[in-house]
């Protein structure tokens, strides 16, 4: 006779024993420690194993009554009529009659394991002899004195820069001395449109294009500076105007004006004649209207408290002069000279987002900030740019005008403010579960907040609340490191939390588990048959699962394979 056990998908005896693999005594008594069984109460076998003079582990045999709490990563064995003791969720066969056991056994107790094969039970260890309790030992405690705490690393950085810097590093890139220069040409008389002044300028920046950053004279991109008869070329900030269009109404009185008074002559004179003193009148209106300074009948508005002009200026040379202003901020960018680069396309070419994004790239994060902000109101790249500048007080601040929580306490958890980071993380993670995304929210208060019990719970919510289930399960699993707390957290989810609706998940779980540890397999292996076998009538198919778990048992493949060949003639 033969005698073998098998697997079988529950418990038929009691459970009586623990397995400790180990074989080290100190691992046997600090297991017996951590189950917090007292050694009057039990009773200790060393098991051999299969190699000669080599130790398995030990049986731990319980006195009746004992309950444990938790096994820790150790195994449960039964014990079969008194006398044999299996593996939990196993069954021994052939089934032998009390005449038999008697015959075989007698009043013995033995072990039947597949790992060790069969022992038979005959020398307790006698702790007594083995353990010296060891002499105590006078401790004095000596207090040291209170010293200055030095950091090892630096823990945060912060640079923050007022706007009022950054602004005047912006719009005033040069220095006195690059401003104060001997100009060929008198530059009052540009600003107020004298054209042969205005040719001398243009000359000039041919030879010196840099110095329109220091006289900071705008190109106006809109196109009212530029045309044939009717463009306008503003300087300054703008107020004082004149352009040839601007002119026409009075030129209109003008004529108007000449015909009154060619009427009048004729009346006056009693011949019809134009009287010479009105042509004298008329040649300087005339020449006041075509003058290149400022007329008389000219608008004098002013903004902001400061003069500007408007004066001419032909598509030609407009485009020429923006040509001059790209180049120049091209050169700028190649010498790393990005503040310089971005006040042209800031203040003369007024393209405020190539500006910023020139700054952006050169790493001036401060300053690129400054510009999203304030010219471009693009807050969404200004509190990334502070963000690169670790300004993360101005960063937070720009994060909670765009409701954007999980930044904001990034933000705040970067200035050491946890406390507060943490109220925002709260709310990024109860928005995440009223969506029922408690994956997210999990990770949120794991990695975020330091709370992993929490973001256990909320996975366990998931679960039970089947929202992304198996994923919210396989999270859970995953957030244990210790293999032995895994193995009982993965039995105390089947006994509590598992039922007709969500075994057959749970067993797409177990199969992702299975493959994590050996020590796992015996466990993971039982409860999977445990389910196959309860779902089987319902769902044949499901047989097919058994051989994940046995990848290299040809015989069971080859088994399931007939079982379902066999289920589908029967249908």
């Amino acid at each position: 006779m033969e005698l073998k056990i098998e697997p079988f998908h529950k418990n038929s005896y009691e459970k009586a024993a623990v397995l400790i693999k180990s074989p080290s005594p100190q691992i046997w008594l600090r297991e017996l420690s951590m189950m917090q069984l007292s050694l009057e109460k039990i009773t200790v076998f060393a098991l051999p194993g299969t190699i000669a003079n080599r130790i398995y582990g030990c049986l731990v045999v319980l006195d009746p009554g004992t309950k444990i709490k938790d096994i820790r990563q150790n195994q449960w064995l039964q014990i079969v009529n008194d006398r044999l003791f299996i593996p939990a969720y196993s069954i021994a066969t052939p089934i032998l009659s009390d005449q038999e056991w008697q015959k075989f056994f007698e009043n013995k107790k033995s072990v039947l394991h597949p790992e060790f094969g069969f022992f038979e039970l005959t020398d307790a260890i006698n702790w007594a002899e083995l353990l010296e309790m060891p002499q105590p030992v006078k401790i004095e405690i000596q207090t040291p004195a209170k010293a200055v705490f030095i950091p090892s690393a630096i823990q945060s950085l912060r640079i923050e820069r007022n706007e009022e810097e950054l602004k005047a590093s912006l719009e005033n890139p040069f220095s006195e001395e690059e401003a104060l220069q001997k100009l060929p040409f008198n530059l009052q008389k540009v600003l107020s449109g004298n054209q042969k002044e205005m040719d001398k300028f243009l000359k000039y920046l041919d030879k010196h294009p840099e110095a329109a950053l220091a006289m900071a004279i705008p190109l106006d991109v809109m196109h009212a500076s530029r045309g044939k008869k009717s463009g306008k070329y503003v300087f300054g900030n703008g107020g004082n105007s004149y352009s040839l269009g601007n002119s026409l109404p009075y030129i209109g009185l003008v004529i108007g004006v000449v015909i009154v008074l060619f009427i009048i002559g004729g009346l006056v004179s009693g011949e019809g004649k134009f009287p010479p003193a009105i042509f004298i009148l008329v040649f300087f209106i005339i020449r006041a209207l075509s003058s290149g300074d400022k007329p008389w009948f000219a608008s004098n508005g002013n903004s902001n408290g400061k003069s500007g002009r408007t004066a001419l200026l032909d598509n030609e040379r407009f485009l020429t002069l923006q040509q001059k202003y790209r180049k120049l901020a091209d050169d700028y960018v190649n010498e790393k000279q990005y503040q310089k680069a971005a006040n042209i396309y800031l203040k003369l070419l007024k393209q405020p987002p190539l500006a910023a994004k020139i700054l952006e790239d050169g790493k001036c994060y401060s300053e690129a900030a400054y510009v999203y902000k304030n010219y471009c109101k693009d807050n969404s790249n200004a509190a990334l740019c502070f963000e690169l500048a670790k300004n993360y007080a101005a960063a937070a601040d720009l994060y909670k005008v765009l409701n954007e929580h999980e930044k904001t306490g990034d933000m705040l958890a970067k200035m050491g403010m946890k406390s507060k980071a943490c109220d925002y993380y709260k709310m990024v993670a109860n928005n995440y579960v009223e969506r029922a995304q408690y994956v997210k929210a999990a990770l949120i208060y794991r990695k975020k907040m330091a709370d992993p019990e929490q973001a256990k719970k909320l996975l366990l919510q998931g679960w039970e609340n089947n929202a992304d289930a198996q994923n919210c399960l396989n999270n859970y699993f995953a957030s244990y490191d210790d293999l032995t707390h895994l193995n009982y957290a993965i039995q105390h989810i089947y006994e509590n939390k598992v039922d007709a609706d969500n075994s057959e998940i749970f067993l797409q779980v177990l199969k992702h588990e299975f493959s994590k540890d050996q020590s796992l397999e015996f466990v993971v292996r039982n409860i999977s048959y445990e389910i196959i076998a309860d779902k089987m009538d319902q769902n044949p198919a499901i047989a097919a699962e058994i051989s994940y778990f046995n990848r290299h048992d040809k015989r069971i493949v080859k088994d399931v394979m007939q079982f379902r060949f066999l289920s589908k003639r029967q249908k």
